[in-house]
């Protein structure tokens, strides 16, 4: 019997598996990774979206962080893991307090504490206390410490309670006794300096110092006086000054005639 060319390719072709369809996987569009560093991809619809990562900025593939060195950031804030930051968090010691200057941290102790500020300040000693503070003196005393006293004393040349006030003796002649002058803000004599002149005599008046000729002197007080001459009795005239009222008047009269 023969066979049929057609039957025997139906048979060849029964001989043979049809092989399975191979399925090829998508290609991913973000390897390799096109948003640069600080940024991140993904897969959207087959297309590559990229973003910057939270806490950084600018557009990838450039995006950047806050800051790289500290004068990215506020002189205020330093450049700490790539963000702006207050340097002065937990830097100082106790009883200290920080303050940032040119980004810098600086520690220094409280107001009335002394020590290591990055470490531990102690409170100042109080120092010894000042018996003269506040000042217990008056007007024109001097307050100084003796001990654990205040002295008070009158300034030089002032006179008075020192802790109330002190005055000068006096500043004017009716601060004196009528007897006295006022001298250099002092009580004095003023006729202690004999200010008169010889064969004078001095005697204060109302403070102030007069100078007379003594009895049987005449001239100036101030400078000489001299012993009064009188003519002998022989070489008077006969007539009397005191009958003639021109003679009377002339001033010499007085020192031959009295």
């Amino acid at each position: 019997m023969s066979v049929s060319p057609n039957f025997c390719l139906l048979i060849s072709f029964m001989s043979f598996s049809v092989p399975e369809p191979i399925e090829l996987e998508p290609e991913d569009p973000c390897d390799p990774d096109p948003c640069g560093r600080y940024a991140f991809c993904k897969n959207q619809n087959g297309y590559a979206a990229c973003m910057c990562k939270e806490g950084y900025f600018g557009s990838p593939p450039n995006c950047r962080p806050e800051c790289q060195i500290n004068a990215d950031c506020p002189n205020s804030l330093a450049c700490i893991g790539e963000k702006c930051k207050n340097p002065c968090v937990g830097i100082c010691g106790e009883n200290a307090e920080c303050y940032v200057k040119n980004h810098n941290a600086i520690c220094k102790c409280l107001t009335g504490y002394i020590g290591d500020p990055f470490s531990y300040c102690k409170k100042k000693p109080e120092p010894p206390r000042d018996p003269c503070v506040p000042n217990p003196c008056g007007r024109n005393a001097i307050a100084r410490v003796s001990g654990n006293r205040c002295i008070c004393e009158c300034e030089s040349n002032f006179f008075g309670d020192p802790f109330v006030e002190c005055k000068r003796e006096c500043e004017y002649n009716r601060d004196c006794a009528i007897t006295l002058a006022c001298s250099n803000y002092k009580c004095v004599d003023p006729c202690a300096n004999d200010i008169c002149g010889i064969n004078a005599q001095c005697r204060v008046q109302n403070h102030n110092a007069i100078c007379s000729c003594i009895d049987g002197y005449f001239g100036d007080p101030f400078t000489r006086c001299d012993l009064r001459k009188l003519l002998p009795v022989c070489m008077r005239p006969k007539w009397h000054p005191k009958h003639d009222h021109s003679f009377s008047e002339n001033p010499w009269t007085k020192l031959f005639f009295k």
